[in-house]
């Protein structure tokens, strides 16, 4: 999956140079939720529950910092609530 970032970033360059953090940050973004997906298929493969969540559906909240964001806040009972609904 490494090379999945790679290729977002390689077909970015070709249509500008100045891409712009935001869209970058978009552009990003769906190679993790691949991964995401991914995991959770693997896992259900394995005979495990599994379900694909990005931060924001877990409550996970970021810095406005595009590229470089930090973790600013999270709310765990958004993690358990969907933790308990994949148990269902």
């Amino acid at each position: 999956m490494g090379k999945t970032t790679d290729g977002l970033v390689g077909l970015a360059s070709r249509i500008t140079a100045d891409a712009g953090a935001r869209e970058m940050d978009m552009l990003l973004a769906t190679g993790e939720q691949v991964t995401i997906a991914l995991l959770a298929m693997a896992l259900h493969a394995l005979g495990l529950k599994a379900r694909s969540l990005t931060g924001p559906q877990v409550g996970l909240r970021t810095d406005r910092a595009h590229t470089r964001r930090a973790s600013r806040a999270s709310r765990p009972s958004a993690a358990r609530a969907a933790l308990e609904a994949a148990r269902s």
